[in-house]
Parts: C-alpha cells; sequence; structure tokens
C-alpha cells in the first residue's frame, strides 16, 4: 500500500482523498506523510457545520497532527475542561459583543462566526470577532417564539422563525428569511401558514439541504387530545407532509442530510424509524393545500427500524426520554445518539444515559450501542441541549458553571471575567465554547 501511494503523483492523490472522509485521511497519512489537505477537509467541516471558527482562518493550512488535534477538541472537549486535568480550564480566545437591548435567547450560527440575539419582537445578528451587527429583523406587530437555522452556503443562510401574531388573529405562523451575511439583505421566501389555525403551534425547529422539519402542535380536541405529529416542508418545491405518527415529546424528530429519524414512544421498546427523503416522494402535497386532516400514514411510508434498547419496561411508572443526534466528524453518513431516559421506579428516579452509533451509509441502517450508565436522582430533571462533546450545563452564577460530560464527573469552570450578578443564559452550542448572555452584552469564551 505504501509504495503504489508513493507512485501517485501528488495532484492526483490530493483528488482522491478530497473524495474521502478524515477518518480515510487521518489513516492514508499515518503511512503517506506528504499528503496534507487539511486545509480543504477543515473547510468541509466548518462548512457543514461540524466545527466552529470564530474567525475566518478555516482557509488556513493544517498539518495532519493539527487536524488530528482539532477533530479530537471537537469530539471529546477542550483538554483542560476534564476533571482530571492538571490545569484549570485555560482560555484561549475571548469576545464581548455589547447589546443595546437585552436578549433572551442567543444562537451560533452554524460555523461559529455568527451570534443571534432572540426578543420579545425582534433578532439581531452580529459577527463574533467584531461585535459588528450584520443584520436584524423586527416585526412590531408580533412576537418572537423559537428560531434555527440552516447551515451556511457562503455567505448566505436561511433563518427560521415562529411568530405569534399579529393580532387579529393570534396565530403562531412560521417565517422562512434568507439572509445575505455580507451586506445584511434579507429576504422572506415564505410564511406559512396562509390560512389563520387558532391554535395552531410549531416547534423542535430544524433544517437539512433544503428541507425543513418541525413538530406540529394543532389545537386540542376531544377526540385526538393535544396531538404533536411531525411537519416537513420540501423548500424547494414549497410542498409538505404531515405525518400520521402521534409523537411522545417535543424532540422525537430529527431531520438530517437525506433523512428523517422519528423515535419511537416511551412505552414500547424503544426504537428509532430511519426515512429516506426520496421514500417521501409521491407524498408531498401543496403548501396552498395545507389542511390539518391531510396527514399521511407513516405505514404507508417505507422505513428501517432500528431499535434503541432489547425490551420495554414494565417496572416504570413514569417514563422521559429525550434524544440527542449529531453527525460525526470522522465519517460520512454516522451519526451519534445520546438518550437520556428518565423513568420512575417505587418512588426513585433513575436516568439511563445510553449512547449508540447510528451509520446510514450503507442500504440497511445499523445502530451499534458504544456505553450505558446510569444514576439515581432526586427529581427529573430535563437537558435542555448537549454540546457535540457531550457537554451539558447544570447550573450556573456569577463566577462559573457547572456541567457534566456524558456520564462522567462533574466539574466546575470559573468565569474568566468578573460579572456582576449571574448570567441570564449560558449555552455550550459548539466545541470548546461558552456563550455567556448578560442584560447589557454578550461574551463568547473558547477553550482549549
Amino acid at each position: 500500500m505504501p509504495g503504489r501511494l508513493n507512485k501517485l503523483p501528488e495532484d492526483l492523490l490530493l483528488r482522491i482523498l478530497f473524495l474521502t472522509d478524515i477518518y480515510t485521511v487521518l489513516t492514508i497519512s499515518q503511512l503517506h506523510r506528504r499528503s496534507n489537505c487539511g486545509s480543504s477537509l477543515t473547510r468541509d467541516l466548518f462548512l457543514r457545520g461540524l466545527i466552529d471558527t470564530p474567525s475566518d482562518e478555516v482557509s488556513l493550512s493544517l498539518s495532519s497532527d493539527k487536524l488530528i488535534a482539532q477533530v479530537k477538541r471537537a469530539v471529546c472537549g477542550p483538554r483542560t475542561w476534564s476533571p482530571t486535568s492538571p490545569t484549570a480550564p485555560t482560555l484561549t480566545h475571548q469576545f464581548t459583543i455589547q447589546l443595546e437591548r437585552p436578549a433572551f435567547f442567543s444562537s451560533l450560527l452554524p460555523g461559529g462566526r455568527y451570534i443571534v440575539f432572540q426578543r420579545l419582537q425582534s433578532v439581531e445578528c452580529c459577527k463574533v470577532s467584531t461585535g459588528r451587527r450584520v443584520w436584524s429583523w423586527d416585526r412590531s406587530d408580533s412576537q418572537v417564539l423559537e428560531m434555527a437555522f440552516s447551515a451556511c452556503r457562503g455567505s448566505r443562510v436561511t433563518v427560521f422563525l415562529t411568530v405569534w401574531g399579529p393580532i387579529p388573529p393570534a396565530d403562531v405562523q412560521l417565517v422562512i428569511l434568507e439572509v445575505d451575511l455580507d451586506d445584511g439583505h434579507i429576504c422572506e421566501i415564505l410564511q406559512f401558514p396562509s390560512m389563520g389555525v387558532a391554535g395552531l403551534r410549531l416547534k423542535n425547529l430544524q433544517s437539512a439541504e433544503g428541507y425543513f422539519g418541525c413538530v406540529m402542535l394543532p389545537p386540542r380536541n376531544e377526540a385526538s387530545g393535544h396531538r404533536k405529529l411531525p411537519f416537513l416542508i420540501n423548500l424547494h418545491t414549497e410542498q409538505y407532509i404531515l405525518l400520521d405518527y402521534k409523537l411522545a415529546t417535543k424532540n422525537d424528530l430529527h431531520i438530517i442530510p437525506g433523512h428523517i429519524l422519528l423515535i419511537g414512544p416511551p412505552w414500547k421498546p424503544l426504537s428509532v424509524r430511519v426515512y429516506t427523503i426520496l421514500s417521501l416522494e409521491r407524498f408531498w402535497r401543496p403548501l396552498s393545500d395545507f389542511n390539518l386532516e391531510n396527514t399521511t400514514s407513516e405505514s404507508m411510508i417505507a422505513s428501517a427500524t432500528v431499535p434503541l434498547e432489547d425490551t420495554g419496561d414494565n417496572a416504570r411508572s413514569t417514563r422521559q426520554v429525550e434524544v440527542f443526534v449529531t453527525a460525526s466528524l470522522l465519517r460520512q453518513n454516522t451519526y451519534l445518539l445520546r438518550v437520556f431516559d428518565t423513568g420512575r421506579y417505587t418512588g426513585t428516579t433513575i436516568r439511563t444515559l445510553s449512547r449508540h452509533l447510528l451509520d446510514l451509509s450503507k442500504q440497511t441502517p445499523q445502530c451499534t450501542p458504544i456505553s450505558e450508565s446510569t444514576q439515581s436522582m432526586g427529581e427529573p430533571m430535563l437537558v435542555s441541549a448537549v454540546s457535540r462533546a457531550g457537554y451539558s450545563v447544570l447550573s450556573s452564577s456569577e463566577v462559573g458553571f457547572r456541567m457534566q460530560q456524558d456520564d462522567k464527573q462533574e466539574s466546575f469552570v470559573n468565569f474568566e471575567t468578573v460579572q456582576r450578578r449571574s448570567p441570564s443564559q449560558v449555552a455550550l452550542p459548539h466545541n470548546g465554547g461558552l456563550v455567556i448572555v448578560h442584560e447589557t452584552h454578550a461574551e463568547l469564551l473558547y477553550y482549549d
């Protein structure tokens, strides 16, 4: 193998490596040290929103060793965040953004170079490295409820907003914006629903490759109760599918490139149903004909069912399941599923965390268990978000925050600046980074 690689021209070898994933490149690079395509691989991960870079340094050339270090940091988290680290958390970059008005929620755009602040009636986007406002969207007669974003395509990003109002009628609408991050130009490409549906809710907004997905909560009625239905929109054709698959929670739907994932009901042996986008082709309906009764039975669509547990547990009096899906940085079409399963056993709350590797690269999806841990808890605790490296924030104060990585020991990270009061939001949405939002400013801290 090494001999054959050495006989290939450099430009031909690089062209071949560009068609593979990072795992293959790093394996081959151990045998062929001349191959250095870290720049292109890093840029590919950045464009797909898998790693974050707070500046424009993604075009810099990276050696194989530096590429390995970057991917390892994204997968495992900063070295100094580990409870076993001999040194305290090490801050490498810090950015401060002044806020003209308080924001109650923030989110980094995929890639980490822009941050969006959500307020009651507006959203505002700033560049992380300079703090400069890039674009803003305001609707004085409405209230912004939730927001989500697609992966950035060059300088363009698609923004999804659920908006309450205007009054009258007091409906929840989905507004989709196309934003140019270079000049701040905003184009409203879709507003849904075009007809008023009082009491409608849209939760768990997400998108991938021109498809939008969310959980639709139609108005409660005596016949169906409070339904939670997967709702999909094809942005290319302005068509939709409303699946007749009653979800147990609001985060049981996941849309990823080329696939839709539905998590099975928690009162049965837990599983994930995998649908390809191609399998939905003949079920799309025009958005102009939207009606809550136009549902498509999930049994009509071909899917693969992948078990996440062997058998159901009838000893539980209650059960709450939360599933977080993150794309693998090493292999394409491979995803890490973190399943938080909380149940009550004769008065005791037990939480089980299991990690699974879902491989969609073959015709038949395969799910491989990686690890499982169990702990007793005083009260059930919902996990609001989990970073790519498995970190979640447990609590925060004016001096720092407690966090835990999957099933490992808790650790504490001190804030690098003196805070006058506790932050309104502490989030871990990217690799090795920390977002702290206060009434007057926001801080982005990057650690190693």
